[in-house]
This record gives structure tokens, sequence and C-alpha cells, in this order.
């Protein structure tokens, strides 16, 4: 098959590690002919790749994405597209304007879509940015029903909330992987008795990830005389916490320096209020970091028993949490070994991309 791989329109946040496994693999595949179209941040991920150069176009960087982003990005697939003459086209998550003449598979991840009954974040939201969000859902499901064959998500609760929304049955499931640039590093992480705790937060900046309430929860837990910090990966955004002790951020963290962080750090904690999937769990699994998250369905998808949820709205719900957690050796332990068993469930990257090949397979 000759395949059209389009990861233009990633830039940040999980979407880059799961592009740059897919993009590794299938350029390394010989069964196959591809072209990729890529944004600046994911080749910049791939530097040590190397890729034919008639076979690939990078995408100038964009920084917010506006109607008229998403025509540049349709006129340049159109372009790539009449000179490849693909059999099948995918792109690793839309939404996007262009529809190939060929059958096209498209990845879904926009969780305010299909997790409207979580309160916790739409109550949070004015009646301006409610009707702004309605709008825009309007446009993007629009594009996802006009520009896709079959549409993928990472879980199968996704799968079925996203099948009930668009009501079609043209949705399946290609589980998440573990980035192969995370396995360079692993650490059994050690119970810090008496040392400082540090805790990571792998997360971008947006509202729904909730990373607001830490300044308070630090706040609450320096209260408490824990010796905690608080490790961020947050990038290109003004720090939110600025001079407050404890509170570290690290910046945009390339993939295969993110092992490093949580080789250092002692648990996972992700307060997010909506999320399609984070990988993030999956690496705190292969690091058996125990992982404190929402108590929430998405979590609960991915995690199951092998995390600790708490109540993403509340400062004690969560400082209690990190106080249970490193209370006692023992609880610790337990829940690192259970967050260890999370990674077994899911395939590999090479099974992901696999499976996403055999996606493209049955739509040709």
């Amino acid at each position: 098959m000759r395949i059209l791989i389009n990861a233009s329109n990633i830039t940040k946040g999980g979407g880059i590690q799961v592009a740059t496994s897919l993009v590794h693999y299938f350029n390394s595949c010989i069964e196959h002919e591809f072209y990729f179209f890529l944004s600046t941040e994911i080749k910049q991920e791939l530097a040590n790749t190397s890729f034919s150069s008639n076979k690939i176009k990078v995408l100038p960087s964009i920084k917010s994405y506006k109607i008229i982003n998403y025509f540049k990005i349709y006129f340049q697939l159109r372009r790539i597209e009449s000179e490849f003459l693909p059999d099948v086209a995918l792109t690793i998550f839309g939404p996007t304007l262009w529809k190939p003449k060929c059958r096209h598979l498209v990845g879904f991840a926009i969780p305010h879509y299909i997790y409207r009954d979580i309160d916790y974040y739409f109550q949070e939201l004015s009646f301006i940015q409610n009707v702004k969000l309605r709008m825009l859902e309007f446009f993007h499901i629009a594009m996802f029903k006009s520009t896709a064959d079959l549409l993928y998500t990472e879980t199968h609760d996704a799968t079925f909330r996203l099948e009930r929304l668009l009501r079609t049955k043209h949705v399946v499931t290609i589980n998440n992987a573990l980035n192969e640039k995370l396995l360079d590093y692993n650490k059994t992480p050690i119970f810090p008795a008496g040392g400082v705790i540090k805790i990571l937060i792998v997360s971008a900046h947006y509202p729904h990830k909730n990373l607001e309430i830490l300044k308070r929860v630090k706040s609450f837990l320096d209260e408490k005389e824990l010796n905690v910090e608080f490790h961020f990966t947050i990038g290109d955004y003004c720090w939110f916490a600025q001079g407050q002790a404890g509170m570290i951020n690290h910046g945009f963290v390339r993939l295969h320096d993110l092992g490093v962080l949580y080789s250092n750090c002692h648990a996972l904690l992700l307060p997010t209020l909506l999320e399609c999937f984070t990988a993030s769990y999956l690496e705190a699994s292969f690091y058996s970091l125990p992982i404190l998250t929402s108590d929430l369905p998405f979590a609960h998808t991915v995690c199951e028993d092998s995390a600790f949820y708490f109540n993403p709205m509340s400062v004690e719900s969560i400082a209690n949490s990190i106080l249970y957690l490193f209370s006692d050796e023992k609880i610790y332990v337990e829940y690192s070994r259970k967050s260890s068993g999370i990674l077994k469930k899911f395939p590999t990257a090479k099974e992901r991309a696999l499976k996403t090949l055999k996606a493209l397979e049955s739509i040709c």
C-alpha cells in the first residue's frame, strides 16, 4: 500500500508521543510505501531518524490553530496527495478539513465532546465559554463526519461514547502504547524515608488539566510539614506558580529526557478533569511509580484498581491522597506494585503500529 501519514497538526501534549512512535515504526516498515507530513515539533523529536528526502514534508511551526491554519494544511495535503497518489491515508489525530480521494483513517482524542457527563469541568465555564465550546464542537464533529471513513480512539470507553455521539459504528479502538524512547531508563522507586518527596506532573497547561489547584494543594501540604516537591513539564506558558517554593517547572521535556524525570521522582500526580487517554499512566507503570489521579471514568478505564483516586476539585482530597501514600512504606510499595501491572494490559509500540496498519488495510 501507498500510505500518506498526516501528523502536521500535532504540536504538543500526548499526541506527540503517539505520532513519533507510529512514524518511527512506519519509516522502518518495508512492506508499504509511506509519505510523512509532519509538524516541526514531531520532526524535532525524530531528529535522529533518517527519512527519504522525497517522502517527507515538514509544516512550519504553528502556535495556534485558527481556521486559516486548517486551510493552509488542507491545501498542502491536497498537493502532496496529487503527487504521491496514496491508496489510503492516516490522520493520526483529527479534526482535519482534508478529505482525501482515497479512504481515510482518523484518530479522535477530544474528551470535551464525549465526556459531557463530567460536570467538574463544564460547571467552571462561563455561559460564553460554554457557547463557544458548543460551536467548536459542532464545527469539529462536522469535520470528523465528512472527512473520515473510519475513526479510532484509544480506549473502549471512548469508542463507545464516540459511537453514541456520532451515531455510527465506524469507530475502532487502537490502544495506546509506551513510547520506545522511554525504555532507555528504568528504576524501581525507593520510598523517600525522611527525604524530599518528589511528585511528577507530566502535562501541558490546558484548563481541563486542572493544574492551578496544585498551588493550594502545595500550601496545604506545607502546613502539614510534608517535605514535598511538585515537578512539572509545562512549556510555552508563563509559569503559574512563580515564586512558590517546591513548585518546579522543567519546561517542555523531550521524550528521550522524560525517563530521567520519572526515574528521579516518587509518584505521578494527575488531577485532570477530562481525558480520552494519557500515556502518563503507562509511563508511570513502566517505572513502577504509584499513580495518584482523578476519580473519573477515563482514569478507571486505564488504571482500574491500580491507582489511588481522589476528588480533583478538592484540595483536601488531593492532599490527603499524597499524605496517605507516603504515610507508610508498605502502602507505598503496594501502590508501586499495582502501578507496574497496568502496562501489561496494553500493546507494545510495534503491536499498536501493526493494529493501525490493519485498520488501514480494512478500509483500503
